[in-house]
């Protein structure tokens, strides 16, 4: 974040209500950890603060789309392997390794929320060593760097992503499952387009859920894990299409009619 711009950064602060005025946000009132509060206004206040966004809880954020299905995802680190980026589908198992920095790649185990709630009392080591063997049984990887990490699973949300005030990015307006391995770009486009709203009065919500409602869709189907490997590709062809449809409509962003209301 670039404090020469003008930005003020504050850290060690938690946002504990919503200012407003007539049902439109005006700001945020926050405690200062270690003592003190502070009132900020602002024109627009932006939940950027993931799953469990406070300032969709606040605002009361309608729920637009709420899904059924979790998949649950067991990561570490360990040394990329030279084939570079893979995944890998079994019916009730899934897999993959993304080359990060270093040397290294994240490489992670999915499987059904039900088993990761009902085999992690086995410890995630040994759950993560079965899940891959299952879904990538030829794969070699070095000595793990560091912990494996565990993400039981959530279902998927879709919330209303702005108001009176207020708007939402990112986790804290949409959530899908993370076999898509798409957060990140979600995140990203959710403030680009944001910001050209902000400058330009266009359509933020309609866009956002134009570009999210379709990998929503198919996301919650792999993570369903009711699939058989024919089905699957058809999924992961449906998943790639609509990253592609995606990219299209980013690449167009300065076409003036694009984000019309």
């Amino acid at each position: 974040m670039d404090r020469d711009s003008g930005v003020t950064v504050r850290t060690g602060v938690d946002v504990t209500g919503l200012l407003g005025v007539g049902g439109h946000v005006t700001g945020v009132a926050a405690r200062i950890r270690g003592g003190g509060t502070i009132r900020a206004s602002a024109p627009l206040t932006v939940g950027a603060d993931g799953i469990r966004s406070t300032v969709a809880r606040l605002v009361g954020a309608p729920v637009l789309r709420l899904g059924r299905t979790a998949s649950a995802i067991v990561y570490g680190y360990a040394p990329a392997p030279a084939t570079g980026y893979e995944w890998f589908y079994v019916p009730g198992a899934t897999a993959g390794v993304i080359p990060t920095h270093d040397g290294l790649a994240c490489v992670w185990a999915g499987m059904p929320a039900a088993r990761f709630a009902s085999d992690r009392g086995d410890g995630v080591d040994t759950l993560f060593a079965q899940v891959l063997a299952e879904a990538a049984p030829g794969l070699e990887l070095g000595d793990r760097v560091g912990p494996l990490r565990g993400f039981p699973g959530v279902p998927a949300v879709l919330r209303r992503p702005a108001g009176p005030g207020w708007a939402l990015v990112g986790d804290a307006g949409y959530v899908k499952d993370p076999l898509t391995a798409h957060g990140i770009t979600d995140a990203l486009r959710d403030a680009e387009l944001l910001a050209r709203s902000v400058l330009t009065g266009s359509a933020y919500g309609r866009i956002r859920d134009l570009l999210a409602r379709p990998l929503l869709t198919v996301a919650e189907e792999i993570a369903g894990y009711r699939w058989d490997l024919s089905r699957v590709r058809t999924l992961l062809r449906a998943e790639s299409a609509a990253m592609k449809a995606e990219v299209r409509m980013l690449r167009r962003l300065d076409e003036a009619d694009l984000l019309a209301a």
